[in-house]
């Protein structure tokens, strides 16, 4: 992740002196070290990952993307909510969360070594 990578400030002002329009800074530095960040963060493709999309948040990645990083297990796109899933429905998000972790309950033991 880029905070582990020990520059997260200095890539910060890179990407903000890019995008303010600053472009005589070394802008193919800032999108060198921004692409070099994300290519060591690779996810696990062991641990069991589970997603919650609400039709209103930000962002709606493809499932496809979820699943180059992760080992997706569950991915429930919710009838309605946004940003705020656990303020503004608490119940939908709570419920999958629950479903969830009742597979886990119910597999108890299933796996022998160490996910991470």
């Amino acid at each position: 992740m880029l905070h582990d990578s020990g520059g997260f400030q200095e890539g910060q002002e890179q990407v903000t002196r890019f995008w303010s329009g600053e472009r005589d800074y070394a802008n193919a530095g800032a999108l060198t070290w921004m692409k070099e960040g994300v290519k060591k963060w690779t996810g696990s493709s062991k641990v069991p990952a589970a997603f919650a999309l609400f039709p209103k948040d930000i962002s709606q990645p493809p499932r496809e993307w979820g699943e180059r990083f992760f080992n997706v297990q569950r991915w429930t796109e919710m009838p309605r909510g946004g940003h705020f899933a656990a303020m503004e429905e608490p119940e939908l998000l709570a419920e999958d969360v629950r479903t969830w972790f009742r597979a886990f309950r119910a597999e108890r033991g299933a796996w022998s070594e160490p996910l991470v």
